[in-house]
């Protein structure tokens, strides 16, 4: 059933259509924000670190509060929660347009309006992904991560290519205000959506230090779970932050400029968006763990010879593969997650898994200090080579775990709910 249903049918369920068509603008939005931030904060300090500052600004409160956020999740109204992180972040998105168009804007206010950011997005990012199961049949919720992990990744196409002619016919600050505009369109489909909570079961009073720690041990007691938790925090902090080096990449690489550099931000969203929708049509299959390990494999070989390229052809054809890789990689392993966890434990074990966004923020700062040393091309070797060894020795310390004793679960948990 899923393989017949998987695909874009999965938009004739009206409110995870509204959520998805919403995103798509919001998200196009945030990637010129994004974009148009780090060429400013590159053309004011031509430093790769204050870049990964930036980045470690708006992430690190991922880090710290994401686990909380997910306590949060599991207490609220989901789609109200989402609301209200949009409200801020389009508040964010104003105060930032403002500063810089009237020319008034400082690497502090950068800093401090990229940690208001990080705050919205924190909690938003774990409920948009806990609100998916509700949203559609369980049998095609892998069709639903897919679908939407794929609107994701075209924004990340859609953006950078605006972007790279944007920014030279408008300026940093007209990206900022096309910004602002986009968060009508999340607004409106949430507003517009007919899904609402259930009722509350009743449960014993809890402190948020002790479903903390019961999200914590849940994971912790489930291999299906902390495997891919463990393997996208690898891929975060020693991997992926590559892509904050980009505009080092474009000018002292490639030698080239605004359009080269929004093409190496578009190209791995081609080829996440690629994989997203194949992952859509192949449904729920047997065999996820080994995708996973390929995806990772794969992934690596193509950071490798992207930071070896000196040509923009195969420069962009490697990113294309990377984006590709780390979107089945993370839609198979979000997928797998979300049919191992009780909607009770969703939110605390969403937020467990997408701390890898903060521990990116730590990737931004080492690959930025190391880019500044030795170069970008070293850096980005030296992160996906690290990324590989950490895989490994996950996949070694999993089969021992399978070889000894089962761990004990959670006394106080009900058993993972099937996604058949």
């Amino acid at each position: 059933m899923a393989q017949r249903h998987g695909g874009l049918a999965v938009l004739r369920h009206r409110d995870f259509a509204l959520l998805f068509g919403g995103t798509l603008v919001s998200h196009t939005g945030d990637i010129l924000q994004s974009m148009a931030q780090s060429w400013l904060v590159f053309t004011l300090t031509h430093s790769a670190l204050k870049l990964g500052v930036i980045a470690f600004c708006q992430l690190l409160p991922r880090l710290v509060l994401g686990t909380l956020g997910g306590v949060i999740v599991d207490r609220v109204d989901r789609r109200q929660l989402l609301i209200v992180t949009q409200v801020v972040a389009m508040v964010q998105s104003i105060l930032l347009f403002s500063l810089v168009a009237f020319g008034v804007v400082t690497f502090t206010h950068l800093m401090v309006l990229s940690v208001v950011l990080g705050i919205a997005d924190t909690l938003h990012l774990t409920a948009r992904h806990a609100i998916i199961p509700a949203l559609v049949p369980p049998a095609e919720l892998q069709a639903g991560v897919a679908l939407n992990s794929a609107g994701i990744n075209l924004t990340q196409v859609i953006g950078p290519s605006l972007g790279g002619a944007l920014l030279g016919l408008l300026g940093v600050s007209g990206c900022l205000a096309i910004n602002a505009v986009s968060f009508v369109g999340i607004l409106v489909a949430l507003l517009l959506m007919h899904w609402r909570p259930r009722p509350a079961e009743v449960r014993p009073p809890s402190t948020i230090k002790r479903e903390l720690y019961d999200g914590f041990r849940y994971v912790g007691a489930r291999e299906q779970l902390w495997v891919p938790v463990a393997i996208a925090y690898g891929i975060a902090a020693l991997a992926m932050a590559f892509s904050r080096l980009l505009p080092l990449f474009a000018t002292d690489v490639l030698h080239g400029g605004e359009r080269a550099y929004g093409a190496l931000l578009a190209a791995p969203g081609v080829g996440a968006v690629i994989a997203s929708l194949w992952i859509a049509r192949r449904g729920r299959q047997p065999g996820t763990r080994r995708l996973l390990y390929r995806a990772v494999l794969t992934l690596v070989g193509a950071l490798v010879l992207f930071a070896l390229s000196g040509r923009m052809w195969l420069s962009l054809l490697a990113l294309a593969l990377v984006g590709g890789a780390q979107m089945v990689f993370r839609t198979s392993a979000i997928a797998a997650v979300h049919g191992a966890t009780d909607d009770r434990y969703r939110g605390r074990v969403m937020s467990i898994f997408l701390l890898d966004y903060g521990l990116w923020s730590f990737g931004t700062l080492w690959l930025g200090w190391l880019a500044d040393a030795h170069g970008p091309r070293i850096a980005v070797l030296v992160g996906a080579l690290s990324c590989l060894l950490c895989t490994g020795i996950v996949a070694w310390v999993s089969r021992r775990a399978r070889g000894s004793v089962t761990m004990p679960a959670c006394p106080d948990a009900r058993p993972p709910v099937s996604s058949r």
